[in-house]
Formats: C-alpha cells, sequence, structure tokens
C-alpha cells in the first residue's frame, strides 16, 4: 500500500510562507516612520522583539503539541497571528506596534514553526534532509515573495489594509492547514520508505532522546554553541547587507539587489544542504556549511578591502547558502538522532540561539561600524570565531 504524502509537504511549505511574513517587517518601516515620526532605532527593535518570542514560542509550541496536540497549537498560533495583524493595522502608538506585532505575531509563527515541520517531516523518514530544506525554504523566502506583493498593497490601500488583509488571509490558510496536515500515525508509518543510513543505536534500536537528555548532552551544547556563532555571521549579513554594499560604492539600485540576493541563497541553500544531509551524511555536510562560511567572510572581507562589488556579491551568495543550510541541517540532524517523538521540543529549543545572535552579531556590527567606519573588523572577529567552532566541531557526535 503506498501513503500519499506529498500533499502534506505542498500544504506544509505553503505555511512555512506565511510564517515567513514575520521577516517582510521592514516594508512597513518607512510608512509607520512617516506617519508617527519614529526613528529607526525604535522601529528596528519591533523586528529584534518579534525575534525573541519567535523562539521562546517556538519551543513552547514542541511543549505544548505533546500536551494538546498538533492541531490545536496551530489553532492557537493562526489566533495569534490574526489578532496581531489585526491589531498592527490599527495601531496608534510605538507600545501598540511593540505588542502587535513583536509579541503577538512573533508568538504564533514560533507556536506552528517547529510543529509544522515535526509533522510534516514524519511522512519523509527517507527523506529528512532535502524535506526539512525544501520547507525551511518556504520560511526564508517568505518574506521575499510575499513582501514583494505586500509592497504593492501597500502603495494601493495603505499600510493599515495591508496588515489587516494579511492578518486574515494568513491565518485563514492557518486554520485550514490545521485540519489538512498531521503527523503520520504509527501504521502508516510502518508503510514509509526508511532512509538508507540509520543512526548505530544500541544494535539497531532507536530510543528518542528527551529534552532532558538532549540538555545535558555536550555534544548538543558544543552544536548549540556552534550554532550561535554562525546564526551571528547570518543575521550580520542579512542585517547590514544593504549599507555595506553602499559603503563600498554600490548604487542604491544595486545594494537594495544585494539584500534580495542573499534572501534568494538563503532559501536555495536550506534546499541544498538538506539534500547534501542525505548523500553525504551529517559529518560530511556540516563539515561543508561551515567551509562555506569560512569562505564567506574571506571574500567579504576582501571585497572591503579591494572596495570590490563583485566579490562582496560572491561573499552574500556563499553567506545566503551557508545560513540557509544552518537551520535545514539541524532540523536533518535533530530528526535523525535523537528521533521524532521529541522533535518540536528540540527544534525549539536550538532555535533559542537566534536570541543572543539577534543581539550579538547586529549590534555588534553597528557598534564596531559607528566606530571603526567600516564592516571589516566584524568580519573578521567572525572569522576567528566561525575558526573556533571548527576545532571543537569533532567532538560533535555526527556519526
Amino acid at each position: 500500500m503506498k501513503v500519499s504524502r506529498n500533499r502534506y509537504l505542498i500544504c506544509g511549505f505553503v505555511m512555512m510562507l506565511c510564517m515567513g511574513l514575520v521577516y517582510a517587517w521592514s516594508i512597513f518601516v518607512a510608512p509607520l516612520e512617516e506617519d508617527f515620526g519614529w526613528i529607526r532605532t525604535e522601529t528596528s527593535f519591533v523586528f529584534t522583539l518579534s525575534m525573541i518570542f519567535f523562539c521562546l514560542s517556538s519551543l513552547g509550541g514542541g511543549i505544548l503539541e505533546r500536551k494538546i496536540g498538533y492541531r490545536w497549537v496551530v489553532l492557537a498560533a493562526a489566533a495569534f497571528f490574526l489578532v496581531g495583524f489585526v491589531s498592527a493595522s490599527r495601531v496608534q502608538s510605538l507600545t501598540g506596534i511593540y505588542i502587535a506585532y513583536g509579541v503577538f505575531c512573533g508568538t504564533g509563527v514560533g507556536l506552528s514553526y517547529a510543529v509544522t515541520q515535526g509533522a510534516v517531516l514524519s511522512w519523509f523518514p527517507d527523506k529528512t534532509g532535502l524535506v526539512s530544506g525544501a520547507m525551511l525554504m518556504g520560511f526564508g523566502l517568505g518574506g521575499m515573495l510575499l513582501g514583494s506583493g505586500a509592497t504593492a498593497l501597500i502603495a494601493w490601500f495603505g499600510w493599515r489594509a495591508t496588515f489587516l488583509l494579511l492578518g486574515v488571509v494568513s491565518a485563514a490558510f492557518m486554520t485550514f492547514s490545521a485540519f489538512f496536515v498531521r503527523p503520520a500515525g504509527k501504521e502508516e508509518l510502518l508503510l514509509l520508505p526508511q532512509p538508507a543510513r540509520e543512526p548505530d543505536r544500541d544494535k539497531g534500536s532507536r530510543p528518542e532522546t528527551t529534552p532532558r537528555q538532549l540538555l545535558s548532552s555536550p555534544s548538543f551544547q558544543l552544536l548549540f554553541l556552534r550554532t550561535a556563532v554562525l546564526n551571528s555571521v547570518g543575521l550580520v549579513v542579512i542585517g547590514n547587507a544593504a549599507p555595506c554594499a553602499t559603503d563600498i560604492g554600490a548604487s542604491a539600485v544595486l545594494a537594495t539587489f544585494s539584500a534580495g540576493l542573499v534572501s534568494v541563497f538563503n532559501g536555495g541553500g536550506r534546499v541544498v544542504f538538506g539534500a547534501a544531509f542525505d548523500r553525504l551524511g551529517a559529518k560530511r555536510a556540516y563539515s561543508l556549511n561551515i567551509v562555506c562560511v569560512l569562505a564567506a567572510l574571506i571574500v567579504l572581507m576582501g571585497a572591503l578591502q579591494f572596495h570590490s562589488v563583485a566579490l562582496l556579491l560572491f561573499g552574500y551568495v556563499l553567506a545566503g547558502m551557508s545560513y540557509g543550510g544552518v537551520p535545514a541541517l539541524n532540523s536533518a540532524y535533530l530528526n535523525w538522532r535523537h528521533g521524532k517523538k521529541y522533535f518540536s521540543v528540540h527544534y525549539g529549543v536550538v532555535n533559542m540561539t537566534i536570541i543572543p545572535s539577534s543581539f550579538i552579531g547586529p549590534a555588534l556590527a553597528g557598534w564596531i561600524r559607528v566606530t571603526t567606519g567600516s564592516y571589516f573588523n566584524i568580519f573578521l572577529l567572525l572569522l576567528a570565531l566561525t575558526a573556533a567552532t571548527v576545532l571543537f566541531s569533532k567532538k560533535i557526535n555526527l556519526d
């Protein structure tokens, strides 16, 4: 009996696109600043706040799924998403947008992020890396693809109507998906194709790692630290792509293009490294990813040193690819090595790295740029930190 499963992947991919709207915050910055007179420091904190609540609720969503089930967690996420966007369409104060977009929208995305991946991945034990990459590509591209449409809507109807429309449509699709997507059942799991490689666990048995065991594992602690460093690299590039290009003489149009280039390869990197995990195994795929990060930083430093826009764009391609590969590899690895039972909780834990990374990377990059007049030293520092992770990566259990 053949199990039909591609429909879950398609629906999950579109759900991740909707959740990726959280990355489209920047398109609302200019109209909000124009209407209310807010300054960039104030509006930038909205995105930081949304990332914090995204991480916290991602962990909470995994815990809640164990208690109330996948469907109710996604329905709760849809409710948060709807309340957040509808409230954002009616804000009259900075505090209001912090709560609406930062707290409610960030929470809505986080609640459904890990549990949706876990549900879809349960149908693809033979393609864990590829499917996790495809799902995460949807999340990475959501801000760019749907954000482009939202830009047109703002021009036609204004930012208030755009917030309202995005909230209603996204919440409606998430509600539909809550009843359509589900984790594979025990009997269905027996009918699904199995991976060619399995972790050697107790002569073929696959005991599930509990969250307590995961957190106490030195191997996972090193993986967490490594992920925090690599996320810092990605967030520095994403948050400063356009101004960095402008610094070396790129036109405004080319600077905007360069920021989009990072997003495109961020999405593509999730599929590429997810597929690499399936074909090459965890150790080789992770090694390839960190080599890509090191190469990106070296190329970017060269671009700043020689004021080469061509080198900068190549560096953005490498940085986008490598940053996109980090969540795809972690998703596939946790599912493969530590099991499916607690996947949503485990993935929520590793996502917590975004919180320190969002402060360490972008904040430090801004301070260094202001004090030195260049981004060169932040790339040099990140190169040193990334090289340091290579020293302890051999202690991470990737076999």
